[in-house]
């Protein structure tokens, strides 16, 4: 995510810069959006802050605040996303919440609960790929993925999440997790381990990610079992030989 940091600028103007930075498409929806919100707001602060908080707002207007408060550092907004996250607003407006919170490590105890509590599969998965970075070290995070990962009874695809999630944050503990996943009946347990085993950069998975070398199951869209584990063994051997 692009963060414009023109201190002595407007908000208007910093979220303007964030647009003309943005890709094509989103430039141009950006645009209609922003003339939207200027028209509705003014851009006042407290304006803002309302129809951030407004469960009735257009979800869609919604999420372009959060994201153009994000992309130009807005960090009142920002902070007050994390309560709005907690009320589980529609999956457009959450979707940018968490973009926005995972990179910079806030929010953590919220999503770390709403993978754990919530009722939404869709929440729970943009809460899982928000705690997947490392920047997130509220101490709640690891242990809340690491279960949903180890419980055989979660959705698939969040299960998948997870372990992606705990390879993407590169702490040695999820070791044991992700090699248990690797031994999970479903294929696409087995592929998302053996693909995490690799970013978590532990060479102690080497032997594992050899045996899935071996595993042929598809993984539709993305492959075979033995494909992540190749991807994985050529990223764990490059760093050894690596003499930073």
């Amino acid at each position: 995510m692009l963060a414009v940091t023109h201190t002595g600028d407007s908000l208007e103007t910093r979220i303007a810069a964030a647009i003309r930075a943005s890709p094509g498409r989103q430039r141009a929806e950006g645009y209609r959006r922003l003339r939207e919100l200027g028209a509705s707001t003014g851009w006042r602060r407290p304006d803002l802050e309302a129809l951030l908080r407004d469960p009735s707002a257009d979800p869609a207007l919604r999420a372009f605040l959060v994201w153009g408060a994000a992309a130009a550092d807005e960090q009142s907004l920002v902070d007050l996303m994390v309560d709005v996250w907690r009320d589980e607003p529609p999956i457009p407006v959450a979707g940018e919440i968490a973009k926005a919170l995972g990179p910079r490590g806030l929010g953590g105890e919220a999503l770390a609960d709403t993978l754990t509590s919530s009722t939404s599969l869709a929440h729970r998965q943009a809460a899982a790929h928000a705690l997947g970075h490392a920047e997130q070290r509220d101490p709640r995070v690891h242990p809340a993925l690491a279960q949903v990962l180890a419980d055989a009874g979660e959705d698939p695809e969040l299960r998948g999440y997870a372990a992606e999630a705990l390879g993407t944050r590169r702490h040695a503990e999820a070791l044991p997790a992700l090699l248990r996943a690797s031994r999970d009946d479903l294929a696409h347990l087995r592929y998302w381990a053996a693909f995490a085993l690799g970013d978590l950069g532990d060479g102690r998975a080497l032997p594992r990610l050899r045996e899935l070398v071996g595993d042929r199951s598809p993984v539709d869209p993305w492959g075979t079992v033995s494909e992540a584990a190749h991807r994985s063994i050529e990223t764990l051997e490059a760093g050894e030989e690596d003499p930073a």
